[in-house]
C-alpha cells in the first residue's frame, strides 16, 4: 500500500520519463534521411532561365559529433537518482509506519486501562471519601485533594484520546489514504485496519465532574 502513495507514484513516473528521454537521445545516432521535391515556375525566360523546373533533394545527416550519448547518460543518471530517491522514501515511510502503529497500539491499550480500570477505581475512592466526609471521618482538604486527582485522571484520558486521534491521522497520512478521498470529496471514515476496541469507552462515557461539584469546590464546600 505504501508503494501506491502519490509521491512514490510520481517518482516512478518521472523515472520512466527519464528512461524514455535516454532512449530518445540514443536514437539520435541513427541517421535521419530527408527527401524533398520542389517545383519552380520562372517567368523571366529572357535571360535563358527554364520556365519550369523540378528539383529533387536527398539528405542523409551523419551524426559524427552529436550522437546523443551525453544526453542519454545524463537522462539515465537522472533515472537512477529518482529510483534511489523512491527507495529511500519508501524505507523511511515503512519505518515511520511501524513506529506509528506501535504508538497507536500503546495509546489504545493505555486508554483501555484508564477508562476500564483507573477511572472506575478513582470514582469509587471519590465516592468513599464523600461518604467519609459526610460522616466526619475525613477533612474537607482531603476530599478536595481526591476530587482534584480524579479530575486530573479524566483530563489525562482526554489527552490520551487526542494523542490517539493524532496517531491515527499520522497513519493515514503515511499510508497516503486521504489523497484519493481529497480529490473525490469523499469523507474519511477511519484508517485502514483501524478498529476501535470493544472495551474502549466512548468519549461521552468518560465521567465528568458535575456542575454542582465544581460550584462546591469554588465556594470551598464539599
Amino acid at each position: 500500500m505504501l508503494a501506491e502513495r502519490a509521491d512514490l507514484r510520481s517518482l516512478e513516473l518521472q523515472r520512466r520519463s527519464a528512461l524514455e528521454d535516454a532512449t530518445l537521445a540514443r536514437h539520435r545516432a541513427i541517421p535521419d534521411p530527408e527527401l524533398g521535391v520542389s517545383f519552380t515556375r520562372d517567368w523571366l525566360t529572357v535571360a535563358g532561365d527554364q520556365p519550369y523546373s523540378v528539383t529533387f533533394n536527398v539528405g542523409i545527416p551523419l551524426p559524427f559529433f552529436d550522437t546523443g550519448a551525453h544526453d542519454a547518460a545524463k537522462a539515465a543518471a537522472h533515472a537512477r537518482e529518482l529510483a534511489a530517491t523512491a527507495r529511500g522514501t519508501l524505507v523511511e515511510a515503512r519505518a515511520d509506519l511501524d513506529a506509528l502503529l506501535d504508538r497507536r497500539r500503546y495509546l489504545e491499550e493505555a486508554i483501555r486501562l484508564v477508562t476500564t480500570d483507573s477511572i472506575p477505581r478513582s470514582q469509587a475512592v471519590l465516592e468513599a471519601m464523600r461518604t467519609a466526609y459526610n460522616t466526619g471521618h475525613v477533612s474537607l482538604s482531603d476530599l478536595i485533594l481526591v476530587q482534584r486527582n480524579h479530575r486530573e485522571l479524566l483530563g489525562k484520558a482526554l489527552d490520551l484520546r487526542f494523542e490517539l486521534f493524532s496517531a491515527r491521522n499520522d497513519v493515514r497520512r503515511t499510508l497516503g489514504l486521504d489523497g484519493e478521498l481529497a480529490r473525490s470529496g469523499t469523507p474519511a471514515s477511519g484508517g485502514a485496519g483501524e478498529t476501535r476496541p470493544s472495551s474502549e469507552a466512548q468519549p461521552n462515557e468518560v465521567e465528568r465532574p458535575r456542575r454542582s461539584e465544581l460550584a462546591n469546590d469554588s465556594e470551598g464546600k464539599p
